[in-house]
């Protein structure tokens, strides 16, 4: 009978064959992920490229393009607001720089159309003034004759909605703005109007907005005046410029236009058939790119998951009692 031996495993490797392993393993790993990143850098480059080509196209449309039609369409804009805003002061008989902070308070609640707001409660204010035999067409703003001006008589009437019920508060508003804008506008007076303008303006006074609106207001009106100047010069200018021939010759090309937009018309199945391939293709790509996507999501993830699988079966089998682990 043969002699039997013992055979001792040692379940544990030192550490420099354990560093063999690790980069034995390492390099497996890295051939596995070259040839993965290797398609999928190919990818993301060729998308890069794409990106970056259409970020410069749009710095370059930026760059290029000449913004002075929008900068010459905001000073047009500006001069003509606050020009309007200058008038509807004058209307009621206030200054701009006043007229200017109730509609901007106000318009902070939600309500819009400033101007036809305090219109409605000027007229319905001045039907409460009492005729000679002592009657009044409408006697609901009586109690607010005395104010100073209208947006003082408006501020007054803001007062006192806020001691009104619900009820009362929107009858009230409903009685002096209409039915249609009422509700909203009685909702909005229960703010604290002051509050809600010392927030909103600081401390810029009304004297300092008037005289912003003012001035911009009398550019406008010198702005009117070149304007004036360049119709009489352009009728001037123009107006020999302007033969019979000139007109015909603007009709040929008319002409040939039109002669265009009916060719265009006769084909018009050809260009929709056109039209309709292109929109499949693109549908198609579209579609093409989701699967893809789709497919090559999950393949990274689980790619992720198995590494770190492995990578901690190989940090439990070779990690020492009593030495430090070699992944650390």
């Amino acid at each position: 009978m043969a002699d039997k031996y013992t055979i001792q495993v040692d379940p544990q490797v030192s550490r420099s064959d354990g560093k063999k392993m690790e980069k034995d393993l390492n390099r497996r790993f890295a051939r596995v992920s070259k040839k993965f990143g290797k398609h999928l850098g190919r990818s993301l480059k060729s998308a890069a490229k794409v990106g970056f080509a259409a970020a410069a196209a749009g710095v370059a449309a930026v760059v290029l393009t000449n913004p002075f039609e929008k900068i010459n369409s905001d000073l047009n804009q500006l001069l003509e607001k606050f020009d309007n805003t200058s008038t509807r002061a004058g209307q009621f008989g206030v200054s701009a720089g006043k007229y200017f902070e109730a509609e901007q308070t106000l318009g902070s609640t939600g309500v819009k159309n400033f101007d036809q707001i305090i219109a409605r409660f000027a007229t319905t204010l001045e039907k409460a003034r009492p005729r000679d035999d002592g009657t009044t067409e409408d006697p609901y703003l009586r109690e607010f004759l005395g104010a100073k001006d209208d947006l003082d008589a408006f501020y007054a009437f803001a007062k006192r909605l806020k001691t009104l019920n619900p009820t009362e508060r929107n009858n009230a508003a409903e009685t002096v703005f209409g039915e249609k804008m009422g509700g909203k506008i009685a909702e909005a007076l229960q703010t604290d109007l002051a509050a809600r303008r010392k927030k909103l303006f600081g401390s810029s006074s009304r004297e300092d907005l008037t005289k912003r609106i003012d001035y911009l207001g009398r550019r406008e009106g010198e702005q009117s005046n070149f304007r004036a100047k360049l119709a009489i010069d352009e009728l001037i200018d123009k107006s020999n410029s302007v033969t019979s021939e000139t007109l015909k010759q603007q009709n040929r090309i008319e002409k040939l236009d039109q002669e265009r937009e009916a060719i265009r018309l006769s084909q018009y199945e050809v260009f929709a058939s056109m039209s309709e391939e292109q929109k499949k293709m693109s549908k198609t790509l579209d579609a093409i790119s989701e699967s893809v996507t789709t497919i090559l999501a999950p393949r990274v993830e689980k790619f992720q998951q198995d590494f770190g699988v492995v990578k901690d079966w190989i940090k439990s089998k070779f990690t020492r009692n009593d030495s430090k682990n070699i992944f650390k």
